[in-house]
């Protein structure tokens, strides 16, 4: 079985997914981001409550493929609305991120953006992540044990 050739490794995404289902799903993908920027962001993804280089930052890293995520050197981490920005870019790019740091990401702690975080630890190669400094509810946390199980998760910090 070969390994995923955007991330190099064996990713879920790519074991479940076939090739033509994948290039149709990044072409539905790549046109409605383009719909989205020529209607002036009524139509997607285009968010105009996260600062526009707050947005830039976050693109550049999204396609510098990289596999470590300092959310810290992106976004900040108290604002619900770049926190979900970033989370939203990373599962419309599916990027190879491997490492991501998300301590002190307190707006996770919210229903909606935890729903979103879980998904992303699901469809993302992330093997290790930072938690710390976040206090998730009791129901949030035997989500989050559910969601460890189907995801690539070996390492975790969570205090």
């Amino acid at each position: 079985m070969a390994p995923c050739p955007r991330c190099k490794l064996h990713c879920r995404s790519w074991l479940v997914e076939e090739e033509p289902v994948r290039r149709k799903r990044e072409r539905e993908n790549a046109q409605q981001r383009e719909l989205a920027v020529s209607s002036g962001g009524w139509a997607g993804h285009i968010h105009s409550r996260v600062p526009p280089r707050v947005s830039q930052k976050i693109q550049e890293f999204v396609q510098m493929r990289s596999t470590v995520l300092h959310s810290d050197e992106l976004i900040n981490k108290k604002d619900a609305n770049q926190v979900e920005h970033l989370l939203n870019e990373l599962l419309f790019h599916d990027a190879p991120v491997q490492v991501i740091f998300l301590q002190g990401a307190v707006p996770l702690q919210t229903p909606r953006l935890f729903t979103k975080f879980c998904e992303l630890l699901r469809r993302l190669p992330i093997w290790s992540i930072n938690l710390g400094e976040l206090n998730f509810s009791s129901e949030q946390c035997e989500m989050l044990e559910e969601v460890l199980h189907e995801s690539l998760i070996t390492h975790m910090f969570y205090e």
